[in-house]
């Protein structure tokens, strides 16, 4: 069998398919269980799935499409980063955290849609994104990091939402094709450099109450 899996962890995947359906049963993808597999083009993922582990797909170069299932509540740290044929994904409503890295790298990720539950976008997880064209952020969004979304090079516009407050270092930087950006009063703080390098930026409206820029 190419399934390593322990009391409801799939610890390692072996096979050599370039579809894969994950067994039913399977709660947790451990750290690295298909890391480097330059094979596999599609995965489903099994309804009962909770967590997504550190590097869990990192660098499946050939990966297009991934079937997460409502009730993931944690993608961990650089799960999907560098799977740069990744064109679609969707995150389950269920999700409440996203780690950092998570999708840095994924460079023919087109859209992207952040659930409600999810209060931070980590340091880097959608760093060179530059397919991405669309973002949709809810409202409860509170925090941008560090290179959140740094080298999105054919990001033109998005919304950011009221709740936003902090804004990190270079997390829009290279950001070739943003036109606009309208910040919200609600935002405390913008870190240094985070529109740096967006050649496009043709107006940006900034709250008189923040404390540093």
């Amino acid at each position: 069998t190419p399934w390593e899996i322990y009391s409801g962890i799939l610890i390692k995947y072996t096979g050599g398919e370039k579809d894969v359906v994950v067994p039913d049963g399977v709660k947790m993808i451990a750290d690295r269980a298909f890391a480097g597999n330059e094979v596999l083009q599609s995965v489903v993922l099994p309804k009962g799935l909770i967590l997504i582990s550190f590097g869990a797909f990192h660098s499946c170069k050939n990966l297009k499409s991934v079937t997460i299932p409502d009730g993931v509540k944690v993608i961990g740290s650089q799960a999907f980063s560098d799977c740069r044929s990744l064109k679609t994904v969707s995150i389950p409503a269920e999700a409440e955290e996203i780690g950092m890295y998570a999708f840095n790298g994924c460079e023919s990720l087109e859209t992207i849609a952040i659930p409600d539950g999810v209060k931070t976008i980590e340091p880097c997880t959608f760093g060179g994104g530059r397919s991405l064209r669309t973002i949709a952020l809810p409202d409860g969004i509170e925090c941008i990091m560090d290179s959140a979304f740094r080298g999105c090079e054919n990001l033109e516009s998005f919304a950011l939402p009221v709740g936003v407050k902090y804004i990190g270092f270079m997390a829009f930087s290279e950001c070739h094709s943003l036109k606009s950006v309208t910040i919200s009063d609600e935002v405390n703080a913008i870190g240094p450099r985070a529109f740096s390098e967006c050649h496009g930026l043709e107006s940006v409206t900034i709250p008189a109450g923040v404390k540093s820029i």
